[in-house]
């Protein structure tokens, strides 16, 4: 720029209203829900260890028909008030588990760290995808600093390489890790497949306790169920080693290779933690691949004492988890995976697709890790886990673990000092416990039966479901080999006591006796031992005339007076103060920006630079150690990152600005964190789970009862819905693997421009990259049906199997749908599953107009996903899967060890356990961990209608419409070229042309190549400026173009014009 061009462009003027279905907070629209909401929060939805809080129950459960009579769950066309919306999240809060209740003792992890919720709060209000640094400069760089000190803590060789990727759960991980170890021991595996490589018949070995995921895992990796080896477990619940070294030597004469070895560190839900020096040792001399699997018991790592005496050896493993929802108390859902092998999950996932890992000016992009994973909407989950270690230091969490394990060890003992319990584990080696209660009549038994281990599991049904329906406690329940049904429960929460969990066996043992009355009562209920000794009966120990008198409930032992600064539960004396100002910080900066036009959208920083104005090293020692320090921290991550809700963020397609329903939503999912796995767990969650899907494929014209879920981002979406077309064309890939592979060779076709994502499902599915062919587009950038047609036929020929077509609505840089309605003939003629990537387009569909335009085919397709976080600007990660078919993911993803979780109720608490939707499988099958991202739509849905919705498309396309004329008028012609006359979608790409362009002959020889020096430039310009991020791309060969992608309805004409001169202003004297 010359001085002689003046000032930059005035800012465009804040709007004096906006339109009510708006997609950013506005404080006319939302102010007083905001508070009201933060309020609710602070009253309802964060303490829970006070005197009063211990009176009232941990989860009031209701059954589906009764939650139905509280709460009206069916999505319709017009908007409800915001006292009915503030009413929703009341009865959210009422009616969910209360995981850092002291008497919430559930199966997977207790206790909400307060930190960990701030940095969850946070990364909603920002909630950027962790893509390219570009995106989300203070996630990215938060992520690399926790990897480093993972792979530290670890003992690899060089912690400042390695790899590593931030993952929505264990399970999600473990499917990366497979396909890891695979390409990492078969590199041809990634272009050729299975079917094409002389790859042996695979084993993977785990403890008969491992995660319930494995199963799933290798489904999906494309190993198939029968390569999973479950190895029995020792006394101590920890895989045997010689039963392990047995198994592979009688694999190998059989012709079997071991892949990998899987040591668990905390199994479900005896909680033991495998002998990781033995098994490195086991994997040394079989070179197997060494995976530690410490989704729950990962945590040690960051203990001194515990990782020298729990994980001798991992310096050894190949690959690590580490989870946080388990022993620190972190919201769902955070896993954290690293290896020593520099670019490892790149060299398996990456595609490198310049539509997303565009070229930049700006930075280093070895910075940008979104090509080390299968996602592409990451969530900063990473905030969470990184705001918690850097106010307690390491050593604040180890001495949390401490106190967890002392408690966990005597709640142990006192179990096994009461004579009507019996505790499985005589020693623990983690803070889960797993035992059941023993009425006086079963302890005269002389052995364990099979007849008496079925009337033990019925009571210890009962029991936990009373104490559930009366409010009195939270029990998990598990099948463990060889005894009744037990609880198992997670000592995790730093904030509960001994007196705690004692009062909790007094309420099962009174619960027990009172129950054991009725059920004695039945004629066909012996209460009389099969073998007795006279001698050792006596008349008080059983009254056979009469059931035991009904047993008085205890009284909940009051708070601790005191605790401590590790504790992982929010404490109204600890942590008032700083929820309060967060949510002062979020209305100040965090949340409205249509006053603040002439704010910066992005503060960009260089890593390097940002590194050193942020501090964001982790330490030993606190670094945040005052509620000035947390705050400063969290004002500083939403400085240095982008504002999604700022009227002029039109980068990439994630510009739909930032909805104000979604983030309070988010905030509420986030304190009321649980696992979206069966009806228990997330009972409101799962009914609107059922409602959403139910809504959404009626409006795109699929039968009702079809099948679908929730998933964390578009990606995760298309590569489910490859690998259930998989399974539902080849089903025996699903037990056999490998085997089934090598005759049937399946390959699926992808248009030229459609999301990178679908080669990533080709990698992960084991099909391999050579097997996944693009079709080249026509002229308008579709999928060319003649070049479709030739490629399936040429594929017959060479000898493999077609049997996935994946067409797209909306691609990424045009917003191009395919002809649906050819493709969806070629598929029936030549029977093929397809699949609709609508990412982008699929919110179309809300609208009447649109629906009939681009969706009357929609209907055609076996499946279809859209991305509300993107047109609507919902927060992340919101993404709907739908299929056609009524079962077809539990048909296809369904594994056995999921009655581990929904098996039939007892007594009166009873509901379809059906009602599961871990087990339906889309996210179980490629994770086990499910944050309840249903809430933001449903809430979404439910504030706007979906007429709102429809009208919000409506305004996007008309500022997209405006955005093409003005681009055609006379007066800008001389700078601006349209890379195309109109746009599907509301995007609109073009050439901007610098004074050195302008008059040139564009038939020239160097035209094109001067044209493809400017975009680059012109980003760099306006990122430095403060001004907008314009994304950069080409099509098929072309010079680079910018793009103005217009999904918010929070901006106006007068924002589209401001752009264009800012444009014009910063670029005019590029020197191209």
């Amino acid at each position: 720029m010359s001085e002689e061009q003046g000032p930059p462009p005035e800012v465009s003027p804040e709007p004096p209203t906006l339109p009510k279905f708006t997609s950013v907070s506005w404080p006319p629209f939302h102010f007083d829900l905001y508070e009201r909401v933060y309020k609710l929060i602070q009253e309802k939805g964060l303490y829970f260890n006070s005197e009063i809080a211990r009176q009232q129950p941990p989860y009031l459960f209701k059954t589906p028909e009764e939650l139905r009579q509280e709460i009206n769950f069916t999505l319709d066309e017009n908007p409800v008030d915001q006292d009915t919306l503030f009413d929703y999240f009341e009865k959210i809060i009422k009616y969910s588990p209360h995981r850092s209740h002291p008497f919430y003792l559930g199966r997977d992890g207790t206790g909400l760290d307060p930190y960990a919720i701030a940095g969850d709060f946070t990364s909603n209000v920002l909630s950027t995808a962790v893509l390219t640094y570009l995106f989300a400069p203070v996630f990215t760089l938060q992520e690399n600093v926790v990897e480093m000190n993972l792979r530290r803590l670890i003992g690899y060789p060089n912690p400042e390489k390695g790899d590593g990727v931030v993952t929505p759960g264990g399970g999600f991980a473990t499917s990366m890790v497979f396909a890891a170890a695979l390409n990492y021991k078969f590199p041809d595996i990634r272009n050729q497949g299975y079917g094409a490589t002389d790859v042996p018949v695979l084993a993977v070995y785990a403890s008969e306790a491992c995660n319930e995921f494995l199963e799933k895992g290798c489904i999906v990796a494309g190993l198939g169920v029968n390569s999973l080896f479950k190895i029995r477990t020792d006394q101590n619940g920890r895989m045997d080693l010689n039963h392990l070294r047995q198994q592979m030597r009688r694999n190998k004469s059989r012709g079997t290779e071991p892949l990998m070895v899987i040591a668990t560190i905390g199994t479900d839900p005896m909680g033991a933690v495998d002998d990781t020096a033995q098994i490195a040792q086991i994997c040394e001399e079989n070179n197997a691949w060494f995976h530690v699997d410490g989704t729950y018991g990962g945590p040690f790592l960051l203990s001194d004492e515990y990782r020298a005496s729990k994980l001798a050896g991992v310096e050894k493993s190949q690959s690590f988890i580490i989870g946080g929802g388990g022993m620190l108390g972190t919201p769902y859902c955070f896993t954290v995976m690293v290896t020593p092998y520099e670019d490892q999950f790149f060299n398996t996932f990456g595609v490198g697709a310049e539509v997303v890992f565009e070229p930049t000016l700006l930075y280093d992009s070895s910075y940008d890790n979104g090509d080390h994973t299968l996602q592409t909407s990451r969530r900063g989950d990473i905030s969470k886990f990184w705001l918690m270690w850097k106010v307690k230091g390491r050593n604040g969490i180890s001495q949390h673990l401490e106190y967890i394990m002392n408690l966990a060890a005597a709640f142990n003992e006192e179990i096994k000092r009461r004579p009507n319990f019996h505790a499985i584990m005589t020693q623990l080696d983690s803070t889960r416990v797993t035992f059941y209660y023993v009425p006086n009549q079963f302890r005269l038994f002389p052995r364990r039966t099979d007849y008496l281990n079925y009337q033990m599991s019925n009571l210890s049904r009962r029991i936990k479901n009373k104490l559930l329906q009366d409010g009195s406690a939270v029990l998990g329940l598990a099948k463990v080999r060889g005894y009744p049904e037990s609880f198992a429960v997670s000592i995790s929460n730093s904030a509960t006591t001994l007196d705690d969990l004692k009062y909790v066996l007094d309420e099962i043992e009174a619960v027990g006796n009172n129950t054991i009355g009725r059920m004695s009562n039945n004629p066909w209920f012996p209460i009389v031992p099969f073998k007795k000794d006279a001698a050792d009966l006596k008349k008080e120990d059983v009254d056979q005339e009469s059931p035991p008198p009904a047993t008085v409930y205890a009284t909940p032992p009051p708070p601790r007076d005191t605790y401590p600064s590790y504790v992982n539960a929010p404490i109204e004396s600890l942590h008032q103060e700083m929820f309060l100002r967060i949510a002062g910080l979020f209305d100040e900066k965090g949340v409205y920006f249509q006053d603040k036009r002439s704010d910066p959208l992005l503060r960009f920083r260089a890593p390097d630079d940002l590194m050193q104005e942020f501090d964001l090293n982790l330490r030993d020692e606190s670094s945040l150690q005052s509620n000035d320090d947390i705050i400063e921290a969290l004002e500083n991550m939403i400085r240095y990152s982008i504002h999604q809700a700022h009227p002029y963020y039109i980068y990439q397609l994630l510009s739909g600005g930032l909805d104000a329903y979604t983030i309070m939503s988010d905030f509420i999912s986030t304190v009321m964190t649980t696992n979206s796995l069966t009806y228990e767990d997330a009972p409101i969650y799962t009914i609107m789970e059922e409602e959403v899907l139910r809504a959404s494929r009626r409006r795109l014209g699929y039968p009702e009862d079809g099948d679908g879920m929730m998933m964390p981002g578009g990606s995760i979406c298309n590569i489910v819905a490859v690998t259930v077309a998989r399974l539902a064309k080849f089903p025996d890939t699903k037990d056999r693997g490998l085997d089934g592979w090598r005759e049937v060779k399946p390959t699926l076709f992808i248009s030229q421009n459609a999301h990178y994502c679908l080669i990533k499902a080709g990698l992960l599915n084991g099909i391999g990259q050579d097997n996944v062919v693009l079709v080249r587009a026509d002229p308008d950038g579709r999928m060319d049906i003649n070049e479709l047609r030739d490629a399936i036929a040429k594929s017959k020929e060479e000898g493999r199997t077609p049997f996935f077509v994946g067409a797209t609505g909306g691609t990424t840089v045009l917003g191009v749908f395919d002809n649906l309605g050819e493709i969806s003939q070629i598929c029936q003629e030549n029977n093929m599953w397809m699949h609709i990537d609508a990412s982008v387009g699929g919110a179309a569909m809300f609208s009447d107009t649109k629906l009939a335009e681009l969706w009357p085919n929609g209907k055609l397709s076996d499946s279809m996903s859209f991305n509300p976080h993107k047109w609507f600007g919902s927060s992340q990660e919101t993404t709907v899967l739908m299929f056609k078919q009524k079962g077809i993911v539990k048909q296809t993803l369904g594994v056995s060890s999921s009655n581990t979780r929904t098996w039939p109720n007892g007594d009166s608490t009873k509901y379809d356990s059906n009602k599961a939707f871990g087990d339906l499988a889309a996210h179980g099958g490629i994770g086990w961990e499910r944050r309840p991202n249903v809430l933001k739509l449903w809430m979404l849905w439910k504030a706007k209608g979906r007429v709102g919705m429809g009208n919000h498309i409506d305004y996007t396309y008309a500022n997209k419409g405006f955005l093409v004329q003005e681009l055609k008028k006379p007066e800008r012609q001389e700078m601006f070229r349209l890379v195309k006359p109109d746009f599907t979608c509301a995007g609109v790409c073009f050439y901007y042309l610098p004074l050195t362009l302008r008059g040139m002959d564009e038939n020239s020889a160097d035209y094109k190549l001067r044209v493809e020096k400017v975009a680059l430039p012109l980003q760099a310009r306006l990122v430095r400026a403060g001004v907008t991020i314009t994304p950069v791309f080409r099509d098929s060969g072309s010079p680079l173009f910018t793009k103005f992608t217009i999904l918010s309805s929070g901006i106006t004409t007068d924002d589209i014009l401001y752009l264009l001169d800012a444009i014009d202003y910063y670029g005019r004297n590029i020197n191209a």
